[in-house]
């Protein structure tokens, strides 16, 4: 399979490869190379908020201290439970 670069230096990769490796917009790909070898592969991230054992468990990045990630997961939801509680009034 042949592709091209475009003149911004843009790589499309096709539908098929995107869906067999599940490519999505905004998935981040690791470039390696080496001689005359160019290598991506996805780095799929662990989601921050996972069930494990009945129980909702937060893996903080390393850039990330806990108490910053429990506190930006508390906002969203705050935020996302006063949107849906605005939306369920006007009804």
């Amino acid at each position: 399979m042949r592709i091209g670069i475009d003149k911004t230096g843009r790589v499309v990769l096709p539908k098929a490869v995107r869906e067999q490796y599940g490519l999505d917009p905004g998935t981040i790909l690791e470039v390696e190379s080496s001689d005359e070898v160019i290598v991506l592969r996805p780095i799929h991230e662990e989601p921050l908020v996972r069930e494990k054992d009945g129980f909702l468990v937060v893996s903080a990045t390393v850039d990330e201290d806990l108490s910053d990630a429990v506190s930006r997961m508390r906002e969203e939801r705050i935020g996302g439970i006063t949107s849906v509680k605005s939306k369920e009034s006007r009804q």
